[in-house]
């Protein structure tokens, strides 16, 4: 099996787009070979890595961490500087079961700096992903090596009945509030919150909000123009989702529009971003 969209062979010096890896709908690739310095605050766990074993900075606004392996939590304002790296980054969404794992065992700063040396039984699926030449295999190496290097014991947490039910009641009534989610399982606000919280590993309101980023993955995939991509994900205007999306991405919504930018790598059964 390989990626839907084709995919030339590049060097170090030649990688002139970023590039996102879609096989699963919990986890993905996302390498910047453009390294362009933003700051972002993303719904995601992210396991940054370089690819060629060179030092990369991450600029958390109180503190800075310099590493070749960084292990950053959801809703962590950050900024990357990473020239010449090969940053690679592992986005652990939050339908994994891993994330809730992650966000609960993180320490308090929102971060861990990984031992590189962990990553040698796949650096050469890594430098292929930075390079815009992995094929699925690779890819499915990769992903499975980092899962069980993140994951607590000796595989990946099934995660929790709760945790599913509760992601479910919000996707299948994506109006309901947590006053209803409290009275759906008889239990008061603040311990509905707290649970919620808890087995998801995000609060109810910023896992809506996740919810909204998917909506707009896929709205941004369509024809419709930005204005109308505004309008339906439920934005008062063009100017919010603007604000929105860049302090989510980095980017403004119209940078994705430029496929000079940007080449996403889908497995066949992936046919449109999860």
């Amino acid at each position: 099996m390989d990626y839907v969209q084709s995919h030339h062979n590049r060097g170090q010096e030649d990688a002139e787009e970023n590039r996102m890896y879609l096989f699963s709908r919990q986890v993905f690739f996302y390498c910047n070979p453009l390294d362009r310095p933003v700051w972002v605050e993303t719904h995601c766990c992210v396991l940054f890595i370089s690819a060629y074993g060179i030092p990369f900075e991450v600029d958390f606004g109180a503190q800075q961490a310099k590493s070749r392996a960084l292990l950053a939590g959801p809703l962590l304002r950050r900024k990357l500087m990473a020239s010449r790296a090969g940053l690679v980054g592992f986005y652990i969404m939050p339908e994994s079961p891993l994330f809730a794992y992650l966000v609960n065992t993180m320490p308090a700063h929102g971060y861990w700096v990984i031992d590189w040396g962990l990553m040698n039984e796949v650096n050469g699926e890594l430098i292929a992903l930075y390079e815009g030449r992995a094929d699925v295999q690779q890819t499915l190496k990769a992903s499975a090596h980092l899962l069980r290097l993140l994951a607590p014991g000796a595989g990946v947490p099934t995660g929790t009945p709760t945790a599913r039910d509760l992601m479910q009641s919000v996707r299948a009534q994506p109006d309901i509030s947590l006053q209803q989610m409290a009275a759906l399982h008889r239990i008061s606000y603040t311990r509905m919150s707290r649970v919620f919280t808890r087995h998801v590993g995000l609060s109810f309101r910023e896992y809506k909000n996740w919810l909204k980023h998917l909506n707009i993955i896929r709205l941004m995939d369509t024809g419709m123009s930005l204005t109308q991509v505004a309008q339906e994900a439920g934005f008062a205007d063009l100017a919010q989702f603007t604000r929105i999306y860049k302090r989510w991405y980095g980017n403004p919504p119209s940078y994705v529009r430029q496929r000079k930018n940007i080449k996403v790598f889908l497995t066949p059964e992936l046919t449109s971003p999860p």
